[in-house]
């Protein structure tokens, strides 16, 4: 979780981590970077001496045959790549780049874990789908999580997770009566349970400046007029409706809005509820949506390991809180509450909207074009530095598949002051 869920905002020198926010990086291009540094250190006698007295130096088993290690990794970690780009050769659409801060989870995940692995071309499609690294605090307390809000129960959840960035697994064991893997489970459930206690960030008025209270004031009863009715408020500081103790649900019941009436970029939702695969090389059916193969691989090893003792069972509770195994998709996109919004730039789940300021302008007058990479943030507007490139900057175009800024046209007819007084509420989020 720190790789895609640290955030962090600079300003005027001053550095902000955001536990739970969301990551900068660029995954697509830390892969290439690393691919490249571990093809060095295979080919280089001096270069992979040095990493093994480092490896040495940790404490970890020495006597490892560090040359075949490397050989055997790169060969599978190159035929893997050999054959998703056959696979994209053959498609008719391109992959639409991630850049910083996003990822196609489910297209990428997918075709990690039952195109590449099974050598099924019928299994791949382009990632034309990025979102940005969903914010962390409050999820183990959502009824359903995922921005199609997708899946239920948090450990199979989690476990899908690993599955898709090539956690270790048996292909065909998924439909035998137990699943061969390696999984590290106790750190799945772990992780989980550290987001229990995560609370939303609060804004810093010492580095970021002070609240305009009257404005904010202002500001709050166009949030009660214009958005509480799709995003709920939630006290960053109590427990409620987070609190079981007494027993009850504590569920945060989050709404869902259809494609059409939300009007955002539709990939996202359409590709998770429409994507097939098939598992015919593995014992399973010849055609399947790609959800329910992960529902049934992810069910299935949770409930193994659930089932080894009661401590297992007592543990997966701490985090499932009594919710069933479930995969679903809709054609809709859920509406989370706001807290901690200001420290989630850019906006949308796509992040096609660099600041809160140009999410309450209608979509026609919104960037077409943006830079994304800067962590420089701009409290006026509440977002990053976006106007102009730099070395280094992805650039990110509307106009790409998956990339469309159009929608969520609420509270666009404001006049200016009111637009800067909401957005001074949102920050006490």
């Amino acid at each position: 979780m720190p790789a895609c869920h640290t955030g962090q905002i600079n300003y005027h020198g001053q550095q902000i981590r955001i536990e739970g926010g969301a990551a900068r990086h660029d995954i697509e291009a830390f892969q290439h970077e690393l691919s490249k540094a571990l093809m060095a250190t295979a080919t280089d006698d001096a270069k992979r001496a040095r990493f093994a007295r480092r490896i040495a130096a940790t404490g970890a088993a020495t006597g490892v045959d560090l040359a075949e290690r490397f050989r055997c990794y790169l060969k599978a970690v190159g035929e893997d790549q050999a054959f998703l780009q056959a696979a994209q050769a053959g498609s008719a659409e391109a992959p639409t780049p991630a850049g910083f801060g996003r990822l196609d989870a489910h297209e990428r995940g997918v075709n990690l874990f039952l195109s590449a692995p099974l050598r099924e071309p019928k299994n791949y499609v382009p990632e034309t789908a990025p979102v940005s690294f969903p914010a962390l605090w409050d999820t183990p307390y959502f009824d359903w999580v995922l921005y199609n809000a997708a899946i239920r129960q948090p450990l199979p959840r989690n476990v899908i997770e690993a599955l898709g960035v090539q956690g270790p697994i048996r292909h065909e064991t998924i439909f035998e009566p137990r699943i061969a893997h390696n999984l590290d489970m106790d750190k799945i459930v772990a992780g989980q349970r550290a987001l229990n206690d995560l609370k939303s960030p609060v804004w810093p008025e010492a580095i970021l400046g002070l609240i305009d209270v009257a404005k904010a004031n202002r500001g709050k009863d166009l949030y009660d007029r214009l958005c509480v009715r799709c995003h709920q408020l939630i006290d960053r500081l109590s427990h409620a409706p987070r609190d079981r103790s007494s027993g009850a649900a504590g569920d945060i019941i989050i709404p869902t809005f259809d494609l059409q009436s939300i009007g955002t970029d539709p990939r996202q939702a359409q590709t998770f509820e429409r994507r097939k695969v098939t598992l015919s090389k593995i014992g399973g059916p010849a055609e399947i949506a790609s959800y329910r193969a992960g529902e049934l691989a992810a069910g299935k090893i949770s409930k193994q390991w659930i089932d080894e003792s009661p401590a297992n069972a007592r543990r997966a509770e701490e985090i499932n809180f009594g919710r069933p195994h479930e995969f679903r998709a809709l054609l809709a996109y859920r509406a989370r509450p706001l807290n901690g919004i200001w420290a989630t730039a850019p906006f949308l789940h796509n992040g096609s909207v660099p600041s809160l300021y140009q999410l309450l302008l209608p979509a026609s007058q919104r960037s077409k074009v943006f830079y994304v990479g800067n962590w420089e943030f701009n409290p006026e507007t509440v977002g990053f530095e976006s106007d102009s490139p730099f070395e280094g900057a992805y650039k990110y175009d509307v106009s790409l598949p998956g990339n469309s800024n159009a929608g969520h046209e609420y509270g666009t007819d404001l006049s200016d002051d009111d637009r800067k007084a909401l957005i001074e509420f949102l920050k006490t989020l």
